[in-house]
């Protein structure tokens, strides 16, 4: 047997060697996370993450944690769906079949005129659609609200198509027949009831209107 092919039979035997010191560092690891065993337990005294996902057996979401750059975007009807709520860190539930059903959120910085901006909310939605409860704190510019509110909104099923069709038509006559639908199937949502410290200085409780404004 020549030099050069004993050198190449030994330069395989050294490649073979460091393939499997490297499987068994990886199953090593594998071992000591449990990450071989989806349904094995850790114990950890403290964990740094961006975000945590608790799933249902199936995989399916039940809760998510996360920092204001994964939280993700609200899921009705099994699709996401747009929001204001900006990117916030927060907490989020889902119903059995994967639609949220309301969270947590919070924010809170210095403003350039030196008041604080920020708030926490926490608000619990219906089947599917939107909101109907919320506990917040909101200020802003030197001024805040705090308070309980109810809301009435329709089903995202009947209403989300109606505004896909308004966002598509230009303004006019049928763009307001459209957006006059979309109202009456509940895409607009209605505060029913508050209850607590508006941005004026005094308590207070309201029953709005039907068009939404505010009695007290």
């Amino acid at each position: 047997m020549s030099d050069e092919v004993l050198a190449q039979l030994r330069a395989q035997n050294r490649l073979l060697k460091l393939c499997l010191a490297a499987t068994a560092v990886v199953a090593g690891a594998v071992a000591l996370t449990g990450a071989s065993d989806r349904k094995g337990n850790a114990e950890f005294t403290e964990i740094t993450v961006e975000r945590i996902n608790v799933v249902n057996a199936d995989g399916s979401r039940a809760l998510v944690l996360a920092n204001g750059e994964r939280l993700p975007a609200p899921v009705i009807n099994g699709h996401e769906v747009e929001s204001d709520r900006g990117r916030k860190p927060g907490m989020l539930f889902y119903n059995d079949e994967g639609d949220e059903v309301g969270g947590l959120i919070y924010a809170g910085k210095s403003g350039e005129d030196g008041h604080g901006s920020g708030g926490v909310h926490l608000s619990m939605d219906r089947y599917g659609g939107d909101q109907q409860l919320a506990l917040y704190h909101h200020e802003h510019g030197g001024h805040m609200e705090t308070g309980l509110s109810i809301y009435d909104r329709g089903l995202e099923k009947e209403y989300g198509p109606l505004y896909e069709a308004l966002s598509r038509l230009p303004p006019g006559p049928e763009r307001e027949a459209l957006a006059a639908k979309w109202r009456e199937a509940g895409g607009q949502q209605t505060q029913r009831l508050f209850v607590g410290r508006t941005p004026g200085i005094s308590p207070r409780w309201s029953l709005p209107t039907s068009r939404g404004a505010r009695a007290s």
